[in-house]
């Protein structure tokens, strides 16, 4: 059934959930409106949620507030128990998150040792980081290139770097600002596929996008988010029949995707 949100985070649906905010509210100085207003959600172990919505409808915002980068004006986020301001430095180690495609990336570095210095950044021992290094590489088809300078990458190859880097520490949830943006086809179905494999091994995955066909694939649910606000839900295939993601979101604001 499709909902329409109220703002509120049923009890039964904190038990094992890997993310809990409750009355979220963001205020940018020198903005008139709040980038989120009162924003309450909940993701459980193992599941993919999508956020649709349009440009500055806030999803930016709340993936950097659950990423601990960003302090919320009112209310709590919790990401695998821990409290995204009071312990932002313990979100980091739980938490794989990729902003702005690639933005981030050492273009100086190699992709191998991008890799190696998020690694070392995020708390993976000295001893384990080859063998995790290996890992990302393998998983994300690299080694062709993974130990050529960031800087002569195309994009689909930041790409996959940006991924591993945000893999490397074995994080618990992931949050994925639209990952899949500039991308050519067989690049995005790398990220795609990606995320599947995250959710077949029950981590936890937020992901932002325009691209209804992707969220439909991927996610167990999709939230859309208008103005800030959490204004409905669905489970693609169950609520709502594939394909149909997109008639929803423009019925409901009025606008393109």
């Amino acid at each position: 059934m499709i909902s329409n949100r109220a703002g509120v985070v049923p009890s039964a649906a904190i038990v094992d959930a890997a993310v809990v905010t409750r009355g979220l509210t963001k205020r940018y100085r020198g903005m008139s409106a709040p980038a989120l207003r009162d924003v309450s959600l909940s993701v459980a172990s193992g599941e993919v949620v999508g956020l649709l919505g349009a440009n500055g409808a806030g999803k930016t915002t709340l993936l950097r507030i659950l990423s601990g980068l960003l302090r919320p004006t009112e209310g709590t986020a919790t990401v695998a128990g821990l409290d995204s301001v009071r312990e932002a430095t313990a979100v980091h180690a739980v938490v794989g998150a990729l902003f702005g495609g690639a933005v981030g990336l050492y273009e100086r570095l190699s992709a191998r040792e991008n890799i190696r210095y998020f690694a070392s950044l995020n708390g993976v021992s000295r001893a384990e980081i080859p063998q995790r290094i290996e890992e990302m590489v393998a998983l994300f088809g690299m080694q062709a290139f993974a130990d050529r300078m960031v800087a002569g990458f195309s994009s689909g190859m930041k790409q996959r770097t940006a991924l591993a880097r945000a893999m490397v520490h074995r994080p618990r949830v992931l949050v994925l600002d639209e990952p899949t943006t500039g991308l050519d086809i067989a690049a995005a179905l790398v990220v795609q596929e990606f995320v599947l494999r995250c959710r077949s091994e029950g981590r936890s995955v937020l992901i932002s996008s325009h691209n209804t066909g992707e969220l439909e694939r991927v996610c167990s649910r999709v939230v859309v988010i208008l103005d800030g606000c959490i204004v409905c839900e669905a489970r693609p295939g169950v609520d709502i029949a594939r394909g149909e993601l997109r008639e929803l979101y423009l019925r409901i604001s009025g606008e393109g995707v």
